[in-house]
């Protein structure tokens, strides 16, 4: 989706300014039928402090809690952020993330908490996936279940308490499916869960109030949020909330009743809520007892209690949440969050060109970068708890820098580097410019004014103190990128020409070979500001880094410290083993050593009396003991837990000991802490599933879009099919009230980046009830009648308006007779378009081309659709009198039906056709020899550039047919006018095989040779719609290759678009683009996020396992690859499918499971596989037949074989692996049947 600013602004958090007045929250839960259940929350104060609680149940009836608690309000873009809670809109109202790692109270069934070391490691990831529209409040309230509220209030009370509730109230509530990973104490296992979210902007309740907030999920899908709210309408409070059903659409409830008290205990009550027609009566059983979540200093207390519900036939669990505000919140910061938090008005307006670590302006990390602010910060905790000490120091600013690098020949130097990079020199090329930049950078002078203040600095320190000199970049030490190592660090340092020369060494090293190729791979830019930090180098005999976590698994259960003799040079730089400890800090006060693990120490670091450092031997006995006591070990892990508090995640922080006292010397967050699981990954564009038992099929998807798709064809198809289809289809769709959101597709639900179709939805029946309209249907799109397996899904069908049906029925019988109405024009002005840059555009005016013009894909998308349903209901109607007629559905029929719908002009059968004519001149040519034993690169190269008739054809089928391929409908995709290799392969295949008699064309279908009787009406019915079946036949293929000619001049300029963000430094790798979605292209654009292109380099490899992966054609539930295993049948074998294309072949079986074994297929084989789709194309005229598991008669494989007269047979499930490449088959396409045989026995010569 592409979304607006508008909706950004009111998905993410708000600025600061707003929260003096307005709530600023938002709030998740899901719940499934195994027994998961979780909500989070997230409340913003303007304070920069935040206000969250978690709540997590598993099946066993264990459950973990975080208690509430006032932290840091980390909270920054697009993310609610606390502690070790992240809540990421990625779209929206459309995708989140939620996620989590830390320490969670364990409580058993009963609810007290198990011991005192109760606290378990719990680290999940979901994908929040919208399942639809959002329901606003108040604005989309039930006036009538308000005024039945307030109705009993006076008048004037009535009035004042409207006016303060449509003032006060601000907050939207829209369903949703979280998928992804949950981690409880080393358990680690995927789920899925449906809820609601709710994100609140209203205005802050300042006096005590309840509220009881009741949230229901049942198995059909159905969802509630019921609010009673006492803060109006008092005494008895207010009732408003929403309501979603799968059937319908998100809706306000007009109608509510809640009764607690009349049962026993008040451990249940019963619920009857509903809107306009649907109606929910909820029983609903309490599980006690409650998680009560309330911190000193917040207004709030609230009370959880989890809800099993059954309403009729449906069971289902949701939560109860009770909120009582106890008055208003203190906004007491905390005294250990202050060392984090730079308050504005505390802070001088004028920035300096060296700041101290101790003043304050040094926290901000744009005047002293990563480290110098962290400094800034470790300085301030230090000096509140006297456990630890920060070495003297400052910071050369940003200011500073600024200042140095705005001479022009500094400026000169850089372009050298950038000109390098445009060039696309060889690293070789690259590294001397490099070097030679560095050089003449460390030889510039420093400007007076920063030299001055720096000696004024030192003068405060003893004439022989040594220094540590360390570079402070913008973006270093961050979450998204450490950098670390990649710039220059100076330690032992004396006298001030010294120094200077050692920070401006510093600021060169962001020109070092190494560091621009870093900078490269994350598409940063070249010249970033930089501070240097300048500190007192501590004289240690023993240094180190701590982890306040697992660094492995981000685990805050553990703490691990790494420790050598000396300096921590040795330990940082990996030059030496160190000694390793590991320390549990769950459910105790203090972390104590679980284990110990000496390193070999073979070398240390330490001071050298002539300056610098030098790397000294370490002796065998004291290799063979810890360089640091237990004692020791212990109290650093303890300043470690009390330095993480400040920061409220996990830090990666270097120390050091000397004469027993601890420093601090660098602290940094620990980058893998909130990294998304590739699990997550996976789910990232996953679209909101309606219930845990939706019925879904691969089927029609394996052919038209198969595997998984990219992200940035991902954007592409969404405005194709849910922005410009989205008019047409809910046009035909009007008498059944479809829902008109913009947030959920209504066509295909994405999973694992591989498109579904919904079968859920209308009047569906199965077994021995199933009608004749529901078997025509499942041949249709699966090839076999599959009802039976679908009797566990979920069947609803949407309610009807009767008065809108004429209308329904008229615009459905206008598309029947206009099919062909804007083909041809639209087929014309898809063949000239032609999207071009030019080389002085920039990437951001190519970006923006792309968007002006992605409405080209708008009249071909829709008439795809429209052909589409056109073919779909001819062919059912055609199904539907022969099924009739004959008195049930039969492979005799599909035997019918596919001499029925030949003949017609497909586009598709052009291909082969054009393709057999190569092959011919190809097999006639002189060349012929050296074309076959020409390479695939080299007969590519030959046919495009050939002054002959081979070279002409070829160029004249590229020319019309260039833009075809394998999954055509992915810009990611190299169709064949740009990789012909697997058209030149089929090209080799087709020279090579000996001449073969053209099949001579089937006869026309007649009427009067039907095996069973038709009425005059059937007859009348069918003169009239099977010519305009085989026009909507031809038409849906025309469309079809319309699209994808756009979707082709999309793929050019995306080509281009890479290709110049490559050359500005903006990608690493131009593939990396279509791993990105459009918007996240704008915003690399724009900002140049680190994150954005790891995220790519990540999903590039997540796609590539996601396209091999395989789909049942049908199924229930929640999509999960199978397994395939071969279950190859010996001897002879019958099977029966069903016929789309008549004849009878014989020959070897090629079973080729996915398209990368295509080239292997020889002449006169018959094809054994899924799914085809137009990149298959030119092996047509190769083969004697085609099988396939899934497909219909609007396959592209039943289609292209009609057309070219092959026996097709399709449905057959399995078969892929019942066959071997090499079994002898009989292919009969007249009634639908694959017989495996015994090779027939050459004869003697």
């Amino acid at each position: 989706a592409i979304c607006t600013p508008v909706e950004w602004a009111c998905e993410c958090p708000r600025k600061r300014e707003h929260l003096e007045k307005r709530e600023d929250s938002v709030l998740f839960y899901g719940v499934n039928s195994g027994g998961d259940k979780l909500v989070v929350s997230v409340r913003r104060l303007h304070n920069h402090v935040a206000e969250l609680w978690l709540a997590l149940y598993v099946p066993d009836g264990t459950r973990y809690m975080l208690p509430a608690a006032l932290t840091l309000d980390r909270s920054a873009n697009s993310s609610f952020s606390a502690a070790g809670l992240r809540l990421q809109c990625l779209a929206p109202n459309r995708r989140w993330r939620v996620a989590f790692n830390g320490l969670l109270r364990k409580h058993s069934e009963s609810g007290a908490a198990e011991s005192e070391e109760s606290e378990v490691h719990v680290k999940f990831g979901f994908i929040w996936s919208a399942a639809s529209h959002t329901l606003e409040q108040p604005a989309q309230l039930s006036p009538q279940l308000l005024s039945e509220s307030l109705a009993e209030m006076p008048f004037q009370d009535m009035l004042h308490d409207i006016n303060r509730f449509l003032a006060e109230l601000d907050t939207y509530d829209q369903a949703g499916m979280m998928s992804g990973e949950l981690t409880v104490a080393g358990q680690t296992r995927e789920l899925s869960l449906w809820g609601y979210k709710v994100r609140t902007q209203g205005a802050i309740i300042v006096g005590p109030c309840e509220q009881d907030h009741h949230f229901g999920f049942l198995e059909n899908g159905d969802m509630y949020h019921l609010v009673h709210s006492e803060e109006y309408g008092r005494p008895n409070g207010v009732l408003y909330g929403s309501i979603y059903s799968p059937a319908s659409k998100m809706r306000p409830i007009d109608y509510g009743l809640l009764r607690t008290r009349e049962m026993p205990d008040a451990g249940g009550g019963r619920l009857h809520i509903g809107s306009g027609s649907l109606c929910l009566p909820v029983y609903m059983k309490y599980a006690t007892p409650s998680l009560v979540f309330n911190c000193e200093g917040s207004s709030c207390e609230v009370d959880l209690t989890t809800v099993n519900l059954t309403c009729e036939e449906n069971t289902g669990s949701g939560f109860r949440i009770s909120v009582r505000r106890l008055g208003s919140t203190t906004c007491h910061i905390p005294d250990h969050l202050k060392h984090k938090i730079a308050q504005e008005h505390e802070l001088p307006t004028a920035s300096p060109l060296v700041s101290d670590i101790q003043d304050a302006r040094s926290k901000l990390p744009d005047l002293t970068g990563g480290k110098g602010s962290s400094l800034a910060v470790l300085h301030s905790i230090a000096t509140q708890l006297k456990t630890f000490s920060v070495p003297r120091g400052f910071i050369v600013t940003t200011r500073a820098y600024e200042l140095f690098a705005s001479c022009g020949s500094f400026r000169n130097l850089i372009k050298e580097i950038e000109a390098s990079r445009a060039k696309n020199d060889s690293q070789a090329a690259l590294k001397e410019v490099c070097n030679r930049v560095v050089a003449a950078i460390e030889n510039m002078d420093m400007p007076a004014a920063v030299s001055k203040e720096i000696a004024e600095c030192l003068s405060k320190f003893h004439a022989n103190t040594r220094f540590a000199v360390r570079s402070s970049a913008l973006g270093e030490d961050s979450e998204d990128m450490s950098a670390a190592g990649q710039m220059t660090t100076l330690l032992g340092l004396q006298k001030h020409e010294n120094v200077i020369s050692g920070v401006i060494k510093c600021w060169a090293s962001q020109f070092s070979f190494t560091n621009v190729n870093y900078k490269r791979q994350y598409g940063q830019p070249l010249d970033v500001p930089m501070a240097v930090v300048v500190q007192e180098l501590v004289d240690a005999s023993a240094a180190g880094v701590m982890f306040t976590c697992d660094p492995l698994t981000g685990s805050p259960a553990h703490i691990t410290v790494t420790a050598n003799y000396g300096l921590g040079e040795s330990v940082v730089s990996a030059s030496a083993e160190p000694d390793t400890f590991v320390l549990k800090r769950a459910g105790v006060e203090r972390p104590f050593i679980e284990s110990v693990q000496l390193g070999h120490k073979s070398v240390y670091t330490t001071s050298s009396e002539s300056g610098g450092v030098i790397t000294v031997p370490v002796s065998t006995d004291r290799a063979k003991t810890a360089c640091i006591s237990s004692e020791d070990v212990e109290t650093l892990a303890f300043i470690g837990t009390q330095i993480e508090k400040t920061y409220t995640t996990p830090q990666d922080i270097e120390w050091a000991i000397s004469d027993r006292k601890f420093f601090m010397l660098q602290c940094r967050p620990v980058t893998t802490f909130l990294r998304e699981s590739d699990c997550e990954m996976i789910h990232e564009f996953d679209s909101g599933l309606r219930s845990e038992k939706e019925v879904l099929s691969k089927a029609n998807m394996s052919e038209v879009l198969p595997g998984a798709t990219s992200p940035l064809s991902l954007t592409y198809m969404r405005v194709a099919l849910d922005g410009y289809c989205r008019p047409f289809g809910l046009r035909l769709m009007v008498a059944f009230d479809p829902d008109r959101t913009q947030y959920v597709s209504p066509w295909m639900p994405l999973q694992r980046y591989n498109y579904f179709m919904w079968f859920s939805d209308g009047h569906r029946k199965h077994g021995p009830d199933a009608t004749a309209l529901d078997k025509s249907l499942m041949y249709s799109v699966m090839g076999r009648d599959a009802s039976e397996e679908l009797a566990e899904g979920v069947k609803r069908s949407r309610p009807l308006d009767r008065k809108k049906l004429p209308l329904q029925m008229y615009r459905t019988v206008k598309m029947l007779l206009t099919v062909k109405h804007g083909l041809e024009k639209a087929a014309a002005e898809t063949a000239e378009l032609e999207l071009s840059v030019n080389e002085e555009m920039t990437a951001a005016e190519i970006y923006d081309y792309i968007g002006r013009n992605l409405h080209h894909l708008r009249e071909p998308t829709t008439l795809l659709m429209k052909s589409f349903a056109c073919s779909s209901l001819y062919n059912l109607i055609i199904l539907q009198i022969l099924g009739s007629a004959n008195g049930e559905l039969n492979s005799e029929i599909f035997s019918e039906l596919s001499k029925i719908l030949l003949g017609g002009d497909v586009e598709s059968a052009d291909v082969p056709r054009m393709i057999q004519e190569l092959g011919a001149t190809l097999r006639e040519s002189p060349e012929k020899e050296r074309f076959l034993n020409m390479t695939v690169e080299e007969a590519s190269e030959w046919l495009s550039k050939a002054e002959n008739v081979c070279g002409e054809k070829f160029r004249e089928f590229i020319k019309k047919h260039g833009h075809r391929a394998v999954k055509e409908f992915d810009v990611y995709t190299k169709p064949w006018c740009l990789d012909p290799s697997s058209l030149v392969k089929s090209l080799k295949a087709a020279a090579s095989a000996p001449q073969v008699e053209k099949k001579s064309a089937f006869a026309a279908w007649d009427l009067s040779k039907l095996p069973f009787k038709l009425s005059l009406l059937q007859r009348l019915i069918l003169k009239f719609v099977i010519p305009k079946a085989r026009i909507s036949v031809a038409a849906r293929e025309t469309a079809k290759s319309a699209m994808v000619r756009v979707i082709h001049q999309l793929r050019l300029v995306s080509h281009e678009l890479a290709r110049r963000m490559v050359r500005e430094g903006r990608l690493p790798s131009p593939e990396l683009i279509f791993f990105l979605t459009y918007e996240e292209i704008g915003l690399l654009l724009r900002t140049r996020a680190p994150e954005l292109v790891l995220k790519a380099q990540r999903r590039q490899k997540i796609h590539a396992e996601a396209d091999k992966d395989k789909y049942p054609a049908l199924f229930i539930g929640v999509p999960k690859p199978i397994e395939r295993v071969k279950k190859h049948v010996e001897g002879d074998f019958e099977i029966k499918g069903n016929p789309m294309s008549q004849g009878v072949a014989e020959g070897l079986a090629r079973v080729v499971p996915t398209f990368d074994e295509a080239h292997l297929i020889q002449k006169g084989e018959i094809l054994i596989t899924t799914a085809t789709d137009t990149g298959w194309t030119p092996y047509f005229p190769l083969l004697a037949g085609v099988v396939t598991e899934i497909g219909g008669p609007l396959s592209h494989g039943a289609v292209v074989a009609r057309e070219y007269g092959l026996p097709c047979v399709v449905g057959i499930d399995g078969i892929t692996t019942m066959l071997a490449s090499g079994d002898y088959i009989q292919l009969d396409g007249n009634t639908g049947v694959l017989r495996k045989i015994a090779a027939p026995v050459a004869e003697e010569s």
